[in-house]
């Protein structure tokens, strides 16, 4: 079925009215650093180096799938090293955070659960798929949560991976949900909270020091902070990289794209259109020409690791 959107532009004062088609859309988890001309994500961070560079946004059903998938990709293309940047991922579902860390480590604990009056619970590694035969490096910050800790506490404390970034956030609590009133509202109870494979702690209690047990820092010398501008930048780079282009340059032209047209009977009066935004904006342009393009530090330091161990297994042969 679709559905008529009616859209007023900046600049303009007669609508434009939209005809959408309504779909599914599957929204992937699994996503690169830049796209390519056709909009696919590019895996391949740096193709010289062979580096390869996976971003988890969250863990859901179909995260592994789609990471293995990715995998056979840089398979292909001779990825000599890995990127698993779990920077901003707020957790998710803990079968993919399982799955997710059973990809890279072939045998041993991965995660536990301890609580007051429940019995423990402990998930175990497997050797049959593991991909252990290049160097990784994983990306924490401050907004990596639940799931996200435990994938990189995973690989941390099986040597897998070194840690680059900032203090994850700390949530590794188990809650169990209950239904009140029929269904009407329910009640989310913790009742254990998750360790990692040393047995530490995972979650950040209320009034939790720095100096406490809690959530994934980075390995010794590979803290990267960020100020609060910085990471706002951080974030302004990424949105842009994260765009798709090609629907902007159909959309451009006119032309449908993605179950988008415009309804002709309704476009709109150029003549009585009213006044445009100005393109030749002289402070914008200066602002524009000005800016310096942002530099993920964070990113770079990742990239400088896996170097030094690309490096250094070449001097091994």
């Amino acid at each position: 079925t679709s559905v008529k959107l009616t859209v007023l532009h900046e600049g303009t004062e007669k609508a434009e009215t939209l005809s959408m088609t309504r779909a599914i859309i599957d929204v992937p988890s699994v996503l690169g650093d830049n796209r390519k001309s056709d909009d696919a994500w590019d895996f391949m961070l740096d193709k010289e180096n062979k580096i390869g560079y996976l971003r988890i946004t969250s863990f859901i059903q179909n995260t592994t799938e789609e990471l293995k998938k990715a995998l056979d990709e840089l398979k292909a293309e001779g990825m000599k090293a890995l990127i698993l940047d779990l920077r901003d991922d707020p957790g998710g579902l803990l079968g993919a955070a399982v799955e997710v860390s059973d990809l890279f480590v072939d045998e041993g604990l991965i995660v536990s659960t301890k609580g007051r009056n429940t019995i423990s619970k402990t998930y175990e590694a497997e050797k049959e798929g593991t991909c252990d035969d290049f160097p990784m490096v994983v990306l924490v910050n401050q907004n990596s949560a639940s799931a996200a800790e435990i994938v990189s506490a995973c690989l941390q404390d099986h040597n897998r991976a070194v840690v680059v970034g900032q203090r994850s956030y700390g949530k590794g609590s188990v809650q169990n949900i209950i239904d009140l009133e029929d269904g009407k509202s329910v009640l989310k109870l913790t009742v254990a909270t998750y360790q990692r494979p040393s047995g530490k702690n995972i979650h950040r209690f209320k009034n939790a020091k720095d100096s406490d047990e809690w959530g994934v820092s980075p390995n010794p010398g590979m803290e990267v902070k960020l100020t609060t501008s910085q990471y706002t930048s951080w974030l302004l780079a990424r949105r842009d990289r994260d765009l798709a282009t090609v629907g902007r340059r159909h959309n451009e032209h006119g032309d449908q794209k993605d179950g988008v047209t415009k309804d002709e009977g309704n476009k709109p009066d150029t003549k009585d259109a009213g006044p445009k935004p100005r393109e030749d904006d002289p402070a914008k342009e200066k602002e524009q020409a000005n800016a310096k393009p942002f530099v993920d530090r964070q990113l770079d330091k990742a990239v400088e690791v896996i170097k030094e161990k690309l490096a250094a297994s070449m001097a091994k042969k």
